[in-house]
């Protein structure tokens, strides 16, 4: 069986990735690799809302561009609460630095992959990057975001999801087996706000 996932990018606002570090000795090809994990976020207190939001564009574009099975995302104080179920690890998302001024914001982000079993950290990656609130380009995504998320969304889905980009295009990727991809699909590849989303287009096609 063949999965492919091809999905295309709106290219908007700036963004850069900073230090990667990959755990010695981990490869995320191997058979005993993490494989199904939570995406879960974490931001400053005076910005809490922006968690849940970022946490769905980071759960969201990890499904559609990795092979990852990604059966929830959340808001988070710390990884080990998105250690339940058959949860093999969690990606977090922590803001380090925001900077906000009318409509631009910049934020500095760390993404970080743990092993549940052992609180191994196998991944880490920072990333900092620009963009405006209200970018028109990516107007509906937004609203999406704002409407099933957090109203929040508003002011940091289009920043967050510049950043996020290039920081999870980063992530070493898994390889499934056939009964892997069969779980992938039915917990279901992508949610319903990029379904909706203009500047986006996802294909699937599965052999």
């Amino acid at each position: 069986m063949k999965y492919a996932v091809v999905l295309t990018l709106a290219l908007v606002g700036c963004s850069s990735l900073g230090t990667t570090y990959v755990a010695p000795g981990y490869l995320s090809t191997s058979a005993d690799a993490v494989k199904r994990i939570t995406v879960g976020a974490w931001a400053p207190a005076d910005q809490a809302g922006a968690a849940p939001v970022i946490a769905r564009i980071a759960a969201d574009f990890v499904k559609l561009r990795k092979n990852y099975i990604v059966p929830e995302s959340l808001a988070l104080k710390g990884w080990e609460e998105g250690c339940k179920d058959n949860r093999e690890g969690v990606l977090a998302v922590r803001v380090l630095k925001s900077a906000i001024e009318n409509q631009d914001v910049e934020l500095t982000v760390a993404v970080e992959l743990f092993r549940c079993r052992d609180g191994a950290l196998l991944w880490r990656a920072e990333g900092k990057g620009d963009g405006k609130s209200n970018d028109e380009s990516l107007k509906e995504m937004v609203s999406n975001y704002a409407r099933d998320v957090d109203p929040a969304a508003a002011q940091f889905a289009a920043p967050a999801f510049v950043v996020l980009q290039d920081v999870l295009n980063a992530l070493p990727d898994v390889v499934l087996s056939d009964a892997e991809v069969e779980e992938k699909i039915e917990i279901g590849l992508v949610k319903p706000v990029y379904d909706r989303v203009q500047v986006l287009s996802a294909s699937l096609e599965v052999i």
